[in-house]
């Protein structure tokens, strides 16, 4: 039961980084101003890079725990172990 939570826990984990990377772009790096400053082209190339590592390390994370508790499950399923009650 102790490994079932630890990938649950690092879904949520790779969720939560997703969310908070696309909230990071939105609120500081946002829609560029009109005419900017080259300071405020790189804040905001800066920012964006930052929310953007943010959300793609979350989805790497989420879909990495996916595949492995798929892949997981699999092997268990062909061992015939597969079922409910086996931990």
């Amino acid at each position: 039961m102790n490994k079932r939570r630890n990938l649950w826990f690092l879904l949520l984990i790779g969720i939560l980084c997703m969310m908070t990377g696309y909230f990071y772009r939105v609120l500081f790096a946002g829609m560029p101003y009109p005419n900017p400053t080259p300071a405020q082209q790189t804040a905001h190339r800066l920012h964006d890079a930052i929310g953007s590592w943010m959300e793609e390390f979350g989805v790497a994370l989420y879909l990495l725990l996916i595949l492995f508790s798929a892949s997981r499950w699999m092997f268990r399923f062909a061992l015939g172990k597969g079922k409910r009650g086996d931990a």
